[in-house]
């Protein structure tokens, strides 16, 4: 049986890899050692392919079935995840016709495959027939279907198909975590996140950039900051007691970093004494063009605050203006409390002059910065400003 497949452009020509392995082949090598060699380098060629390059995977594909080489357990699932990623549904088919067509379909890393083409291509209703012809199944099985369903928004079959699923393993969690946070299901998204804590399921870096995803889709302003200190809140406790490598090495292995996983990174080091690395880590993400806010600018002042290293400290200032954040009350208190732990009682005052509305706070850093540079008469005439205004010291 011949597969023929589809291509969305022209199939691409001859890779060099096919080339050299046919160039390097004895002239009196036999048709089988030719075509036995030949499938070497294309499976070989598929591992490399399947990481990006779909349609010449597809097309790899088509080369060897036209050689009448047959392709084994390795060859179906590598293919189908170049179909699952392309979103290509009419080879899928062409290729599940061709595993039932060759008796394939008794292997369950190919009927995983093709439960994850399915959900992939948004057909949740052919991954649930193929889950439901299995004979054997596994945690792989369970979580492809459970993501078909997340995938097209279809989530009161995936809450089925999670509620019945044998042990409920971290990555199950997550999917559902994402996919929910993907539709905009915001309130849902914490409640299933609240859950997985109730049942001791630690969430890793997956579910936190799930988390950190679905914070940044949503247009719940509420549900989203919400979500943004429950990131930050876990990031703190995974980074205390001033140990912040397990945090650090959480942040490196999340597929997807946004200004909610940098400012907790920042946060979590400034919190632990380790100024430098929270400037390190705010510079990295300017580098990276995110745009900070109101939080990240708060934690990395307080980085400079702890360093006292007043250059470091004019730079966030200038960040802060550059990005419109000087009006915020919080960024101003933390820029008078920053300069005058840095020295300078003159920024300290001007920081205090340019914040609109004044709260209790931005007095009682005003009022430390004179205290701390020695200047009583100044903190006393602060004082009575403060309570003429209607507030009450601490």
């Amino acid at each position: 049986m011949i597969c023929t497949l589809s291509y969305s452009k022209s199939p691409p020509r001859s890779l060099p890899l096919q080339d050299q392995v046919t160039s390097h082949m004895p002239a009196n090598c036999s048709m089988k050692c030719q075509r036995e060699i030949l499938l070497l380098g294309i499976q070989c060629l598929l591992v490399i392919l399947s990481m990006g390059l779909h349609q010449e995977a597809l097309s790899l594909f088509q080369q060897m079935r036209t050689s009448n080489t047959k392709p084994d357990h390795f060859t179906f699932t590598t293919t189908l995840n170049a179909c699952g990623a392309s979103s290509s549904f009419l080879n899928g088919t062409k290729i599940h016709a061709l595993v039932i067509a060759l008796g394939c379909q008794s292997s369950i890393p190919v009927n995983n495959s093709l439960i994850d083409m399915y959900g992939k291509c948004l057909s949740p209703f052919s991954a649930n027939k193929v889950f439901q012809e299995m004979n054997d199944s596994n945690e792989v099985s369970w979580g492809s279907l459970l993501f078909a369903y997340t995938n097209s928004g279809q989530f009161d079959a995936a809450a089925s198909v999670f509620k019945f699923m044998p042990k409920k393993v971290g990555v199950a969690w997550n999917i559902m975590i994402s996919g929910l946070g993907q539709y905009g299901e915001i309130e849902l998204c914490l409640e299933m996140f609240k859950e997985m804590r109730e049942s001791f399921r630690e969430p890793d870096q997956y579910t936190y950039s799930a988390l950190i995803s679905a914070c940044a889709e949503s247009l719940e302003l509420v549900c989203g900051c919400m979500m943004h200190a429950v990131v930050i809140k876990d990031w703190l406790e995974l980074s205390s007691g001033g140990d912040t490598s397990e945090a650090f090495l959480s942040f490196q292995r999340m597929p997807d970093k946004n200004v909610v996983s940098w400012t907790s990174m920042i946060t979590g080091y400034a919190r632990n004494g380790y100024g430098e690395e929270a400037l390190d880590f705010f510079v990295g993400m300017m580098r990276n063009r995110l745009l900070p806010d109101d939080l990240t600018f708060g934690a990395v002042l307080h980085a400079c605050s702890s360093l006292a290293i007043l250059g470091h400290g004019r730079m966030v200032h200038g960040c802060v203006i550059r990005h419109g954040f000087l009006a915020r009350v919080y960024i101003g208190n933390g820029l008078v409390n920053m300069y005058a732990k840095c020295g300078d009682l003159e920024g300290s005052n001007l920081a205090f002059n340019d914040i609109y509305e004044k709260d209790l706070v931005s007095f009682n850093a005003m009022l430390f910065a004179f205290g701390l540079h020695g200047k009583a008469t100044q903190a006393l005439q602060l004082y009575e400003d403060m309570v003429a205004s209607g507030m009450k010291a601490r």
